[in-house]
């Protein structure tokens, strides 16, 4: 996928006293375009991860770097317009790594933006070795609790 929409949810956290925290998000990526023999080529994958992240609070508490690392867990599925390329087309279960870094900026006492930088690195799907690895930056906004 090169360059895929992706909508999802994260969940971090990290007491206040305690030196790591978890997050845990879902994803779905989702990316169509016209390939040259396969013809219209649509990609959809869900993404379940689970890792540990670590957030500092700055002084005077206008921002929020981060860094995180952990595991995913991938529901692929493509399809091609032209059904008679045998392995082309199929769903898949796959897992993978990430490492992300970012930042989060309080707008209010509850809203957020912030921007991440995340590297996966997956094994590849069984169907064309078509694979999920590389590198996304992800504008975020976000609510605190």
């Amino acid at each position: 996928m090169d360059e895929p929409t992706i909508l999802g949810m994260e969940w971090v956290a990290q007491g206040s006293d305690s030196p790591i925290g978890y997050e845990l998000s879902l994803r779905h990526h989702r990316e169509s375009k016209v390939v040259p023999i396969t013809g219209d080529t649509d990609f959809e994958s869900t993404e379940l991860s689970f890792g540990v992240r670590k957030t500092l609070v700055m002084a005077d508490g206008s921002l929020r770097p981060y860094f995180g690392a952990g595991l995913s867990l991938f529901y692929s599925d493509r399809d091609n317009s032209i059904a008679l390329l045998v392995g082309q087309s199929g769903s898949d279960l796959d897992s993978g790594a990430y490492l992300h870094v970012g930042v989060d900026a309080p707008v209010s006492d509850h809203v957020f933006m912030g921007l991440d930088v995340r590297f996966l690195h997956e094994s590849s799907l069984e169907y064309g070795g078509f694979d999920l690895d590389g590198n996304a930056v992800t504008l975020r906004i976000g609510w605190a609790f």
